[in-house]
């Protein structure tokens, strides 16, 4: 139906880490090796091949002071993202003019968006107001009638005492296209199945587009092209392809398949098989009988001493494929109930991978469910069917793998049995928690977004960013940030991919699939939560973090739109020209990715630190104290005189607090406490009346090159920052109870 039909748990890039220490890396391969030279080497790259360039801070100099900032198109040399002083914006009366004085600014400025209202086209959803104060208009970008692929330009609007404003404008036009060439004729099943190199490829849809690629020089060279959506009915494969009409060229190919042939690891938290972490919780909405269903606690009336538990609910319903690997049957199993009335099903009661399945879809549907509403996101009313225990087709000569593999497809999540492909053994991928919120995360990308692939439906459709959201899901539902601890067979030391890491945004060639783009994005969302927890603590964090990713899916449909979505979400007062409240930490997050585009590359900046305290251990006498401080995830505390914004080895007063030793010095860990200790304290002279600053420091390591044995390096800036005052007592010498 859309790119994330296309796309699944892809095995991909491993960086093999043990602790904090880094060992290797390994070269992936990250699909079967099937169909064309040609089509395998497109496959790899997939669809980032059709990437816009990267934008550009643009010059301001000749518009007004409404302009807060201004990012261009370099290849279009055209607008490509513009954010509004609200307050100094023309208002709009009412909702039903927005319409009609979009179309006069676009007129208005054709020239910087490459594009006026006779290019463009209304689409479904052409008024999408997912908040009360938020109106997006989109227009889709047309080029003589035939639609421009990923072309659009978008206008937000946000709602101030009644009256709407201009806040932003998102234009991916493309600019001027030149095409003179007839559009050609599509190839046949027969001439894409010989292209392809595939047997037996189908044509499950096809639709004329206009594709624009980076030239060698930076510009758009504009391409009459069809997309198709194929199918390879002997694997259950869907690929994605687009052929240039012009020579028949492939322009991009995705695959709803992947797999391994290289591995990465690094330690996780409780969520495989592999580390024996079971445990028990409440067996929500078991289905015992007709009509007999258990409730979220687990806690259900039961009719009779015995009975058959079918793994269904609202939240979806789990097919056992072992041993027939075509069933259709929601999986049943007997359980006896417990004299003493409470009964745990064991893994040795009934399958794992079923299980495991169906809690699976239990604890993300219920995470997710915090941020999102099933108006907002469907998939939470429907629920979506889960098939463990699959086997590939034995066949040597059938396209695909027996073993190692998840994947998506529309309604359906696949998993795969434990077993050997090549020289690789996997385990069974239904009984990894991460590996299936990922998957579950494609049905979510899905029903998310704005635009709508006409090919293929669905929302999202900037592939890598689907990659990237099934991972992210993975990070925030599990509060994990390595992936697939367990997808190597009981190899408790490897993981998949990885959040923390320095992959910038454009991509390399290196990073050009999919699945490895998509690190980018989750390497961000990744950071703003750890960043967060140094302020927050950890599960403040993960909501706060988890609020801003969901809910920014709303409207947005490229990776490369994130931040200025985050950044409008945490926005407190609907006006770009004033920074948000966690603007500082947003930008830094994004910042080491590469999205902000520079127009807003962060300096240092101080946020408020709620957790960082502070008291007295030792009044030496005459004003001079040893204090004690206490923060969450800081690695070095610091003081000085006066009210600013961080301290600096230069800051009249400056003091450094050293780690106390009975604590472990861990980013995410138990509140830290930090002194001057002994007798080699540095002594911190205070006077009554008088403000300091108390700034909270992090530590981040960052993987220079996650491509290469990873260098380490200890990169310490601030976090956070209190100010404090203390008030003369009854003695000059006595300070010990003064702390406010």
């Amino acid at each position: 139906m859309r790119k994330s039909l296309l796309f699944c748990w892809l095995v991909a890039h491993l960086v093999i880490t043990s602790c904090s220490k880094s060992q290797s890396n390994a070269k992936v391969m990250t699909h079967g090796n099937v169909g064309s030279t040609e089509f395998q080497a497109m496959l790899e790259l997939s669809s980032n091949s059709l990437l816009g360039a990267p934008m550009r801070e643009g010059a301001r100099f000749n518009l007004d002071s409404k302009v807060v900032d201004l990012m261009v198109d370099p290849a279009a040399s055209t607008w490509s993202w513009v954010s509004f002083d609200t307050s100094r914006q023309e208002a709009i009366a009412s909702k039903e003019e927005i319409l009609k004085w979009s179309q006069n600014f676009i007129n208005q400025n054709a020239q910087n968006l490459g594009v006026n209202t006779q290019d463009l086209a209304d689409i479904e959803n052409t008024f999408y107001q997912p908040f009360p104060d938020t109106i997006y208009l989109t227009f889709n970008r047309q080029y003589r009638g035939t639609t421009v692929k990923n072309a659009f330009v978008q206008l937000i609007f946000t709602s101030i005492n009644g009256s709407w404003y201009l806040r932003e404008v998102l234009n991916n036009s493309f600019g001027k296209i030149s095409l003179d060439e007839p559009q050609a004729a599509e190839l046949n099943q027969e001439e894409l199945m010989q292209r392809v190199g595939i047997e037996g490829i189908e044509i499950v849809k096809s639709n004329p587009t206009i594709v624009p690629k980076l030239t060698a020089d930076g510009l758009y060279d504009f391409h009459y092209a069809t997309e198709y959506l194929l199918k390879n009915p002997a694997s259950e494969t869907l690929y994605g392809l687009t052929v240039s009409n012009r020579d028949q060229s492939f322009l991009e190919v995705a695959s709803n398949r992947s797999h391994v042939k290289q591995e990465l690891a690094m330690e996780t938290y409780k969520v495989s098989y592999v580390l024996k972490d079971q445990y028990p919780t409440p067996f929500s909405y078991a289905q015992i009988a007709a009509g007999v269903v258990a409730d979220d606690k687990g806690i259900v009336d039961a009719p009779a001493a015995t009975a058959t538990i079918t793994l269904a609910s609202a939240k979806g319903r789990v097919i056992n494929r072992s041993p027939t690997q075509n069933t259709t049957a929601t999986y049943t199993f007997p359980v006896t109930f417990a004299a003493a009335g409470k009964t745990t099903v064991t893994f040795t009661q009934a399958d794992q991978a079923a299980l495991n399945g169906y809690m699976a879809l239990i604890e993300v549907d219920r995470w997710v469910g915090q941020f999102l509403t099933p108006q907002q996101l469907p998939l939470l009313g429907t629920g979506i069917t889960t098939r463990v225990n699959g086997i590939g087709n034995p066949d040597p000569n059938v396209e695909g793998f027996r073993f190692c593999n998840a994947y998506y497809i529309p309604g359906t999540l696949n998993f795969f049995q434990a077993g050997t492909e090549g020289n690789l053994s996997c385990g069974n991928t239904a009984l990894i928690k991460d590996v299936m919120y990922h998957e579950w995360g494609h049905a979510m990308d899905d029903q998310m977004g704005i635009l709508t692939n006409p090919t293929f439906g669905g929302k999202i459709t900037d592939q890598a960013f689907s990659e990237g959201i099934g991972d992210i899901n993975a990070n925030l539902a599990g509060g994990v940030s390595g992936l697939g601890l367990g997808f190597f067979l009981n190899d408790a030391t490897r993981y998949l991919r990885d959040a923390t890491n320095n992959i910038q945004n454009p991509p390399t060639a290196d990073f050009a699939e999919i699945h490895l783009a998509g690190q980018i994005i989750s390497g961000a969302f990744w950071d703003l939560r750890q960043y967060m927890a140094s302020v927050k603590g950890v599960d403040e964090a993960t909501k706060f973090t988890s609020n801003l990713f969901y809910k920014h899916l709303l409207t947005t449909d490229r990776y490369v739109d994130s931040y200025q979505a985050v950044l409008r979400l945490d926005d407190n007062d609907n006006n770009p020209a004033t920074p948000s409240p966690n603007q500082c930490l947003i930008n830094k997050a994004f910042a080491n990715h590469g999205l902000t585009g520079g127009a807003t590359e962060p300096k240092d900046c101080t946020i408020a630190d709620p957790g960082l305290k502070l008291r007295i251990d030792t009044d030496l006498g005459d004003g001079n104290i040893v204090l004690i401080a206490s923060s969450l995830g800081a690695n070095k505390i610091v003081f000085c005189e006066g009210k600013v914004s961080s301290c600096s080895s230069q800051s009249p007063g400056f003091a450094e607090f050293a780690v106390a030793p009975e604590n472990k010095n861990l980013l995410l860990g138990p509140k830290l406490f930090f002194n001057t200790p002994g007798e080699t304290a540095i002594k911190v002279k205070v006077e009554a009346g008088k403000t300091y600053t108390v700034t909270s420091i992090n530590k981040k390591n960052v993987a220079v090159d996650p491509l290469k044995p990873a260098i380490k390096s200890d990169v310490f800036m601030p976090v956070g920052s209190k100010t404090f005052t203390f008030n003369k007592r009854d003695t000059a010498s006595d300070l010990s109870n003064s702390f406010r």
